[in-house]
């Protein structure tokens, strides 16, 4: 089994759409992670729970990482015998089982999975799966944001809520060490620069677009208004 792609990434910093975008070119995330028509989430669901019962467990706190608990996280990259712990928990076959719906064989897929809790859970998914790659989606956030309404809970946090500093950490994820394997994906590129978007897909190893099918993708994959309309701000 090829060891798989973790993307991380802010709630409503854009890890949604991207996902979107690499399902669309041929990405595995998940029997369970809904329709690839679908605007939002790309989520596989067994892998979700799994991370909020870690965060539960682990920091009280089951859907997303705030300031207080961010302040304490260094302690808790610390804890090699409560990382290990958290490992040994997981049942790695139920929980592939559910994710491929018992239908699929990862032995020679490129897969992955999308959810912004995995910028806190890193360590332990890389404990359960060594040697995985790590793609970071990074979204520039303006003043101007706090200005419009998005459709999501993530997408009003990330514009209206959200602090510099925990915007760095899930942005930026502690967890990643200098031997890791990663990927940044600046969001306001992937949808405006075809090369951008086809270094993504080389790292991963999927075919790379023309410029026809690149601008298709983006067409067929609705991009929103407001998407663009931020992005030219930059």
């Amino acid at each position: 089994m090829k060891p798989p792609i973790i993307i991380c990434g802010a709630h409503g910093g854009g890890t949604s759409y991207v996902t979107k975008l690499l399902r669309w070119s041929g990405l595995f995330v998940g029997n369970d992670a809904g329709s690839k028509y679908d605007r939002k989430c790309h989520e596989s669901e067994v892998f979700m729970k799994t991370n909020c019962s870690i965060m539960s467990a682990v920091f009280n706190d089951s859907e997303m990482m705030r300031e207080n608990s961010w302040n304490s996280y260094p302690e808790f990259l610390k804890r090699a015998d409560l990382i290990d712990q958290v490992d040994v928990a997981i049942n790695k076959g139920s929980l592939l089982d559910a994710y491929t719906g018992n239908n699929l064989s990862l032995l020679d897929s490129i897969w992955a999975w999308k959810d912004p809790r995995n910028s806190v859970t890193l360590p332990v998914w890389k404990a359960v799966f060594p040697g995985a790659r790590i793609l970071v989606v990074n979204r520039t956030w303006l003043p101007e944001m706090k200005n419009e309404n998005p459709k999501s809970p993530s997408g009003l946090w990330f514009k209206k809520s959200s602090s510099a500093h925990v915007r760095k950490c899930y942005m930026q994820p502690p967890g990643i060490e200098p031997d890791d394997d990663v990927k940044v994906a600046e969001f306001n590129k992937v949808i405006t620069s075809l090369e951008s978007f086809n270094e993504i897909l080389e790292w991963i190893g999927l075919d790379v677009l023309t410029n026809k099918e690149y601008n298709e993708l983006l067409l067929n994959t609705s991009i929103e208004k407001e998407e663009i309309r931020s992005t030219n701000e930059v």
